[in-house]
């Protein structure tokens, strides 16, 4: 049954609900007593966004699916962030009209490309769900919105489900022992 206030289904609301609680713990980051996984996540991929320098990437994905959250270092401009949109999921896959809601309100832009190769290509926009973030970077919120996309919109259940790639633009890999979750093998 929808919430009568504003249309969510049941599902929409407790994401949303985790969301915030999600948020919350970010904000109060190191200091925070009560700790559970995803917050000792937040927590720890907000650090491992601070230390990131320009032209670096970072993507946690959801072992064995294409749902993912990716960042890049931007330098003086800040940090790009992207959630997975449609365009990257295999054919039987989609991203449902209650998860695209549910980006939207976390704060992500919609996606305004094609992929590149199938159509035009705005450099502002992006075929992902993104935001951008112009100095200074809140990471504590851009983790927080990363992990909130993970497990509530996406469904990973546990961090133990993610792992992570990170590379420089070069292609050197990075490596972020201190998120305490797999790194992808290349």
């Amino acid at each position: 049954m929808a919430d009568r206030k504003n249309g969510d289904s049941p599902t929409e609301k407790a994401s949303r609900i985790a969301a915030r609680a999600i948020a919350r713990a970010a904000a109060s980051s190191a200091q925070a007593t009560d700790t559970t996984p995803w917050h000792d996540l937040v927590v720890r991929l907000g650090l491992a966004l601070q230390a990131m320098r320009e032209d670096e990437y970072l993507i946690v994905v959801i072992r064995g699916t294409n749902l993912y959250v990716q960042f890049a270092a931007q330098g003086v401009f800040g940090m790009r962030a992207e959630a997975t949109s449609a365009y990257y999921l295999p054919e039987d896959a989609t991203i449902s009209d209650s998860q695209h809601r549910a980006l939207l309100r976390l704060g992500w832009g919609a996606p305004t490309n094609l992929p590149e190769g199938i159509g035009p290509h705005e450099l502002e926009g992006s075929p992902n769900y993104f935001v951008e973030l112009v100095p200074p970077v809140d990471h504590g919120w851009l983790a927080a919105l990363g992990v909130a996309t993970l497990a509530s919109v996406f469904g990973a259940g546990s961090p133990d489900r993610l792992e992570y790639s990170a590379f420089a633009e070069d292609g050197t890999p990075l490596r972020f022992p201190d998120l305490r979750i797999e790194e992808a093998e290349s």
